[in-house]
């Protein structure tokens, strides 16, 4: 069965591979493989692989939300402090677009130096 989620993915990633992103330059993690402790892993990775001021990074989440941050698979939640302390040690710039109820929890994250916030919903 195909969800909603897996076409906004599919329509994202290949919005993106047309720009200038690459295919090995594009993550996805869905389904079981959305865990709390994969995505702080990827972000890491994306932090130490960033390295130059002209680096543009793209996040994107469709999922459940709610008033501490993600509502992951794995029960686990992905709070703003938790993206926003893996975003401070990412250099270029990062737009984070969230497709998700509370979404808006996320906003205060576009103060850091060179972050692009997009939130379907407000916080509450």
């Amino acid at each position: 069965m195909t969800l909603p989620v897996d076409n906004d993915m599919a329509l994202v990633k290949d919005a993106l591979l047309k720009r200038q992103f690459t295919d090995r330059h594009c993550y996805v993690l869905h389904g079981h493989t959305a865990t709390r402790e994969r995505i702080l892993r990827r972000l890491s990775f994306i932090a130490n692989n960033a390295t130059s001021r002209s680096t543009t990074v793209v996040i994107y989440y469709s999922g459940h939300g709610g008033p501490g941050g993600l509502s992951l698979v794995d029960d686990g939640t992905l709070s703003p402090v938790d993206l926003g302390n893996a975003l401070l040690r990412t250099r270029g710039d990062v737009l984070v677009a969230f497709d998700a109820c509370r979404a808006g929890v996320f906003l205060p994250l576009s103060e850091l130096d060179g972050t692009y916030v997009l939130a379907a919903t407000s916080r509450d």
